[in-house]
């Protein structure tokens, strides 16, 4: 997994909208630097596993124009290393944009989880694209709510409001903040796996309170384990709804505040949650499961 942030470079240096694009970003993000360099642009790629040989910085090192750096956004010495790396190589014409793709997946039911979990959440997709700028990755997740995902959907509600703050700040700049709200990529990213599931079930099984086991019982904690490894393979396998809405943020003379990248359900979904009254989505969504 690719995980990016950029430090705010943007407000250090000083450097107003350029024509030259720098970038870190993550995941699918590696078709997004591949389309990028044919446009010109120079690209600075943050990789979560550069320092292990990971296959995508392997890739992104191939190619010519893509600076690719080690970064971990949960590690302070990577973010000043990468400071560092781009304010040296930052192109005469400076800093165009920044796409901030940081983030993990968890699951359980809210009294499942440690406090521990919820942190780490937090830290790597909360905290992280606090320091960066510009293009935050969200999820459909940050516009309405979902049984077993309590820590995931607080840091992309968090995310969300953090960006639309961000955005009446900066606008007196002329910098643009934009959020993408992807749908079910799973099976594109890989953010769940099976090992990753059994992991988390068999952690968050044995730091449980005993009276918490016995409210739920086991064959509660069975289905909603069967049910996240269910989950593993699911969504769109094809990334290109997301590769497109980044590339529209980014490039867009006047881009949108927000951008759906998903299917027509979630689309349809999202609108239920934020413009209906909620007994509506409860009603079709959690009773009737559609």
């Amino acid at each position: 997994i690719l995980v990016a942030l950029l430090s705010p470079v943007l407000w250090l240096l000083g450097l107003w909208p350029p024509l030259v694009f720098a970038c870190l970003a993550s995941a699918c993000l590696a078709v997004l630097f591949l389309r990028a360099r044919p446009k010109g642009f120079v690209v600075f790629a943050g990789c979560l596993f550069k320092d292990k040989g990971g296959e995508g910085s392997e890739e992104l090192s191939r190619v010519e124009g893509i600076h690719v750096l080690q970064l971990n956004v949960t590690n302070d010495d990577d973010l000043r290393n990468a400071l560092t790396y781009v304010k040296e190589n930052l192109p005469p014409r400076g800093l165009w944009g920044i796409v901030n793709n940081a983030g993990v997946s968890n699951y359980g039911k809210v009294e499942w989880m440690s406090l521990d979990a919820f942190k780490w959440a937090a830290e790597v997709n909360l905290w992280g694209p606090i320091r960066a700028r510009v293009v935050n990755v969200a999820s459909v997740l940050g516009r309405m709510g979902a049984a077993q995902r309590g820590a995931y959907v607080l840091t992309k509600h968090g995310l969300e409001g953090l960006s639309d703050c961000l955005r009446y700040e900066m606008r007196r700049f002329g910098v643009h903040v934009c959020v993408i709200e992807p749908g079910n990529f799973v099976a594109a990213t890989k953010i769940l796996t099976e090992d990753w599931v059994m992991k988390v079930a068999e952690e968050m099984w044995d730091g449980m309170d005993a009276e918490v086991k016995s409210d739920y019982g086991k064959e509660d904690f069975d289905r909603t384990l069967q049910l996240q490894l269910s989950f593993c393979q699911s969504g769109l396998k094809d990334r290109t709804p997301v590769i497109r809405a980044m590339t529209s943020a980014l490039t867009d003379s006047h881009p949108l505040p927000r951008y759906q990248a998903t299917t027509l359900y979630y689309r349809v979904r999202c609108f239920v949650a934020t413009h209906l009254p909620e007994i509506v989505y409860e009603v079709l969504y959690e009773r009737f499961r559609l």
